[in-house]
């Protein structure tokens, strides 16, 4: 099996948007605001190169 990790997504649309309308609408603070759109940059930008590894060090171990 072949993964493409460009297939990642890499942009910032739902968590963003959610961000906005909540802060538009009062039901969240800017600073829950400014946490929801960090932690989702950082799940962009951590989940990929951690699966990677994780398949990289799974395909070194298996038995060929």
């Amino acid at each position: 099996m072949i993964i493409d990790i460009r297939a990642a997504p890499t942009t910032g649309g739902a968590h963003v948007t959610a961000a906005q309308i909540g802060q538009s609408t009062g039901t969240i603070s800017p600073a829950t605001a400014a946490a929801l759109v960090l932690a989702g940059v950082l799940s962009v930008g951590l989940f990929p190169s951690t699966a990677l590894t994780v398949l990289v060090d799974h395909r070194q171990e298996a038995p060929r």
